[in-house]
């Protein structure tokens, strides 16, 4: 089950990196691209 607006993440950026909305942004959309290449549908949901 993915659930696209839960998340928790612990990491350390890069020195010098204050964009944190565009980190996450990068993050979210690698995310998603790999997430849809291994066959999920975008917006699919479980029966529960």
């Amino acid at each position: 089950m993915l659930m696209t607006e839960h998340r928790h993440c612990l990491g350390v950026l890069p020195e010098g990196d204050i964009d944190f909305s565009i980190r996450w942004a990068c993050i979210r959309k690698a995310f998603t691209q790999r997430w849809l290449a291994v066959g999920d549908k975008k917006g699919s949901r479980s029966e529960s």
